[in-house]
């Protein structure tokens, strides 16, 4: 199966500043190495493996003004995070929440939007939001809330008043992860100094840390978590050198 890179999973290429910079400054030279690392979040439905750095990476002074690429790699671990949650709370309802007039206090105003959704959840309530402020002057203040799903999320946003609500549902692990795809394309916007989102914790558990002495082996032991009444796995591997990604729906109990 060859899965559509730009669909599911939006980091996995690595992006040079300059396009005709040379790659032997910024690839580290792996000959030789035989020691892997291996990574599974069970319950977000990813595994991920790669070779274990032979020289540690070079520590610099913090920039007042970060890199490009510096805030490129930040981006690229803040879909990652996101996405592992939103998979393991099952954050399969995606709110958009617009203005007719700019806010004086937007943040206030989706604090107050959670408090009143949380009535509607029994137990933990998990969720995310990202929020894209009117900073830049092109894009109008907006929200992306993250919710699970809810048959009365019809008064959920009935409690919205300050502009149009869009509603959107993700059935499967997979179109979650696109989901959050989507509201990532606003991170580069963000200011440098502000959080890339807001979201409940507890949602995740430890990965399972392995290692292997071999590529196979180490793609191996990653798939092998791949539940066998899943047959939808999805496999990137050379991603950037020798590293790999491994995606599944998680099966749930509760699942309809």
């Amino acid at each position: 199966m060859e899965p559509d890179a730009s669909l599911l999973d939006n980091d996995t290429s690595y992006e040079l500043t300059d396009p005709e910079e040379s790659r032997q400054s910024l690839i580290i030279d792996l000959a030789g190495q035989e020691e892997y690392w291996v990574h599974i979040y069970p319950d977000a439905g990813v595994a991920s493996f790669g070779q274990v750095r032979s020289v540690p990476m070079p520590q610099y002074p913090r920039r007042s003004i970060p890199l490009p690429q510096t805030l490129a790699s930040a981006h690229r671990r803040a879909r990652s995070q996101l996405r592992k949650h939103a998979v393991a709370a099952q954050l399969r309802i995606c709110v958009t929440l617009t203005y007719e007039v700019e806010s004086e206090n937007p943040v206030e105003d989706v604090d107050d939007f959670m408090a009143n959704a949380s009535r509607f959840y029994s137990g933990k309530f998990h969720w995310a939001v990202v929020t894209v402020l009117s900073e830049d002057g092109e894009h109008r203040t907006h929200h992306h809330v993250l919710l699970p799903r809810n048959l009365q999320i019809h008064k959920i946003v009935s409690s919205w008043g300050k502009g149009i609500v869009h509603v959107g549902f993700n059935p499967s692990d997979g179109d979650i992860r696109r989901m959050v795809n989507y509201v990532a394309h606003d991170f580069p916007r963000l200011p440098c100094a502000r959080p890339r989102y807001r979201r409940s914790h507890g949602s995740t558990t430890e990965p399972i840390r392995l290692r292997a002495t071999s590529l196979e082996e180490a793609r191996f032991l990653a798939e092998g978590f791949v539940p066998r009444e899943s047959d939808d796995a999805v496999v990137f591997d050379g991603l950037y050198g020798a590293r790999g990604v491994v995606y599944w729906d998680v099966l749930r109990a509760n699942d309809p």
